[in-house]
């Protein structure tokens, strides 16, 4: 029987940012808009940790015009969806073995690296072309 004490941190909000023109985040911010925008990435399906590209592809399209396309989703078949299923349900094994600390402990960190400066970027992902 675990008998510890554990001392998570008390949860506290993330700094408001204004986004002046001109200061510091708003031309972060508008850099990075600039820069995804010219740029087309390429999306593979994620199953089990490992990257699969099915040549089958959809396209992503900015909200605010529709003729820009931002990039290209490689799209699931029959097998890929088979597959997604049976690694979630051995995700699902291995997560519910895990103590309830180190699950509280893994969100807390998704939730401490979402937070991080760096939110003006996301993920890094291979582009098909530079426009």
């Amino acid at each position: 029987m675990n008998n510890a004490v554990y001392n998570f941190p008390l949860p506290e909000n993330e700094p408001i940012l204004d986004y002046l023109k001109g200061s510091k985040e708003r031309v972060l911010l508008e850099n990075e808009l600039k820069r995804q925008s010219q740029t087309i990435l390429e999306i593979p399906l994620i199953i089990g940790g490992k990257e699969i590209l099915t040549g089958n592809f959809g396209e992503i399209r900015m909200p605010h015009d529709h003729n820009k396309v931002i990039a290209r989703y490689h799209k699931a078949g029959r097998s890929e969806v088979e597959l997604a299923i049976k690694e979630a349900l051995e995700a699902r094994r291995t997560w519910s073995d895990l103590a309830w600390t180190i699950r509280a402990s893994i969100l807390l960190k998704a939730a401490e690296l979402l937070a991080t400066p760096v939110s003006y970027t996301h993920l890094t992902l291979p582009t098909l072309n530079s426009v």
